[in-house]
């Protein structure tokens, strides 16, 4: 599991800064080697990727990511997983409680 970076986790956000804000934004995939998932994050993504969990949901035949952005880049993020994942499922954006730790009810493909 890859995590936010020391520096976000030492500066708490400060109400009304949504810069500073975290997010998880949930997605699923079609099931497929997860380091060729890491890989499409990454290049996908970027910088804008802080951190994120990845679990093989082999019953689903399909991989759940959380991934762990800023607040101001999720729909950035969004439009660009949409362009280059046609086959992603995104699930309800929801603030993340800890690092490293997604909301319980943040799980991709959640029942929404």
């Amino acid at each position: 599991m890859h995590r936010l970076p020391d520096t976000a986790v030492q500066r708490p956000p400060q109400h009304g800064d949504s810069r500073r804000e975290w997010m998880v934004l949930p997605l699923r995939l079609p099931l497929a080697d997860p380091l060729t998932c890491r890989q499409a994050l990454h290049a996908i993504l970027g910088t804008r990727l802080a951190g994120y969990s990845l679990a093989v949901d082999r019953a689903h035949h399909c991989v759940r990511v959380d991934l762990n952005l800023r607040r101001d880049d999720v729909v950035h993020c969004m439009r660009l997983l949409a362009m280059q994942l046609r086959s992603a499922e995104f699930g309800r954006v929801m603030p993340l409680v800890a690092p490293g730790r997604p909301a319980p009810q943040t799980r991709a493909g959640a029942a929404q």
